[in-house]
């Protein structure tokens, strides 16, 4: 892409040729054997012994370490896992073969004026029980209540994904200033 880079976040090496001919850049994730031509979360300056609790986390701290200071001016990064891509517009694609057509190819002028672009708000209240039984068994029995969707807060979902009580040692590093309000917020709020 001519004005961007975007990394394309993926746990199996088969998917190479599909992310190289979409003009990404493939970015292999945690243990599994890659080719050379992905980009590794675990070379230089590196967490990927994380991997497993944290996900493409592990990368974003490699880029930030490693690469952020080697980008162009004037040039956009772009982030997406394998399942996930940056879309020209809000239309479900259910045809594999209009896959291509579809995806950002190129950075839009509307988005000349902008720093950072972010992709649309995830409600914390439609987590699939699947998930929650499959991630979220602790999570669950440490807060009972979510069985209620109003009660599925950002901290459940955090829990559930990447350990009971990691955001609380997390929040416990803040400033005196800004950790209970941040405590509050992850507790109430679903998005």
């Amino acid at each position: 892409m001519q004005n961007a880079n975007i990394y394309c976040l993926c746990l199996h090496n088969e998917l190479l040729q599909k992310i190289k001919e979409i003009n990404y850049i493939p970015v292999g994730l945690g243990n599994n054997k890659f080719s050379l031509d992905w980009l590794r979360d675990n070379t230089g300056e590196n967490i990927s012994n994380k991997n497993s609790f944290y996900g493409e986390y592990t990368f974003h701290y490699w880029f930030w370490k490693n690469k952020l200071h080697k980008i162009e001016n004037n040039k956009w990064i772009g982030f997406c896992a394998y399942r996930r891509f940056w879309k020209k517009n809000k239309i479900e694609i259910n045809d594999y073969n209009k896959f291509n057509e579809s995806i950002l190819n190129e950075i839009p002028k509307e988005w000349d004026n902008y720093d950072v672009v972010l992709g649309d708000k995830i409600s914390l209240e439609n987590i699939k029980w699947m998930k929650v039984l499959k991630y979220g068994k602790k999570a669950f029995f440490r807060n009972p209540k979510v069985i209620l969707k109003k009660n599925r807060n950002i901290r459940f979902h955090f829990d559930m994904f990447h350990g009971n009580g990691v955001l609380d040692k997390a929040i416990d590093l803040l400033s005196e200033n800004d950790r209970e309000d941040f405590r509050i917020y992850v507790n109430e709020s679903i998005l």
